[in-house]
């Protein structure tokens, strides 16, 4: 049968343990929680995690805290290390219909050619794609599908659209490469499993209507929010302003500046996308009528103010205004939004 994954992608900037065990780190990570709870996440990938033996202690916090908000749901974790002080890190429903089987990095396309993937100045040694994997029956036919995120080097680096242009070869979007480890004295020996299917969550350091996507376009990929396809082009924006004009925006909209973060999907002709979003926690957070998701306003009335950089400025409590919003959610949750999209393959 047919499986539907929903996908959060989210940059958390610079999320440490010393963060987490400050004023308002467990607030931040109840918001995480509460927008995996709203927006009916199956799998949330988290950038910007520093170390990969922190990675796992703030999944098992974001876990419990998420059994509590959905009793009897399970899930599981994984993280991959992309350098000294920096990791991916993958929390997934293990209770939908598909089972975690491996995660490793990688910078080779299906060949086993090696894939540049650039440093700030350099075109090789940056970050590499973090994929995982999973399985999934289909008429009684195991299938495969991978989740690969990036985070390519920072805005204006040389070589940033050069990541983002092999993504699309990498060996981890066609094949699942298991490993089986035999009795002693017998050789290992590789299965090369093909995937129906493959998600691409990151943050491109680049606006997603560059010609940087042009290969991910050509391969058949979609990319989920180019602002040229949409009727406000703000709507595709993710990345939030570090300053604001005297009195705020009226529009939460007028709070974001690039279309850096997105998701790439190369599906079966069989596919669809069910929806595709940047979540607007600059209004979530905030107390309105109809609310389509309360938990995030209490959330957002729980930050402590005296914690946050210019929490002076901030009026209301619960927050009911977008200048407010801003300054909690910037100063004590992300600089990026989570982008969301569902799939059913």
């Amino acid at each position: 049968m047919a499986i539907t994954v929903n996908f959060l992608l989210w940059n958390l900037k610079i999320f440490s343990q010393k963060r987490l065990l400050s004023t308002n780190g467990y607030r931040a990570l109840d918001t995480i929680a509460a927008t995996v709870v709203c927006t009916n996440t199956s799998v949330i990938g988290m950038l910007e995690v520093i170390d990969s033996g922190f990675a796992y202690a703030l999944a098992y916090n974001l876990v419990d805290n998420l059994k509590t908000r959905l009793p009897g749901s399970q899930w599981g974790m994984r993280s991959l290390t992309t350098s000294q002080n920096d990791c991916y890190l993958l929390v997934f429903r293990t209770d939908l219909g598909f089972t975690f089987c491996d995660a490793y990095t990688t910078d080779e396309d299906a060949n086993g050619n090696r894939l540049e993937f650039p440093s700030t100045n350099t075109r090789r040694g940056g970050r590499l794609p973090g994929a995982y994997f999973f399985q999934y029956t289909d008429n009684n036919t195991t299938k495969y599908f991978s989740v690969i995120l990036y985070h390519a080097p920072g805005p204006g680096s040389l070589f940033c659209a050069l990541g983002i242009e092999n993504i699309p070869s990498s060996d981890a979007v066609t094949l699942f490469h298991e490993t089986v480890f035999p009795p002693n004295n017998q050789p290992t020996y590789i299965t090369d499993h093909a995937l129906t299917a493959c998600l691409i969550g990151g943050d491109f350091n680049v606006n997603s209507d560059s010609s940087a996507y042009n290969g991910a376009m050509n391969l058949g990929y979609t990319a989920i929010l180019p602002p040229s396809r949409q009727a406000d082009p703000r709507v595709a924006l993710s990345t939030i302003k570090k300053n604001t004009q005297s009195g705020g925006y009226a529009s939460t909209l007028d709070y974001r500046v690039n279309a850096f973060d997105n998701i790439f999907a190369k599906l079966p002709n069989t596919g669809r996308e069910n929806a595709a979003q940047v979540v607007d926690l600059l209004s979530y957070l905030q107390v309105q009528p109809n609310h389509p998701c309360p938990q995030l306003a209490l959330c957002g009335a729980a930050f402590d103010p005296t914690a946050i950089k210019n929490g002076t400025a901030i009026t209301s409590n619960p927050l009911n205004n977008n200048e407010d919003a801003w300054h909690v959610y910037s100063e004590a949750i992300s600089d990026h939004l989570p982008v969301y999209a569902s799939y059913t393959f």
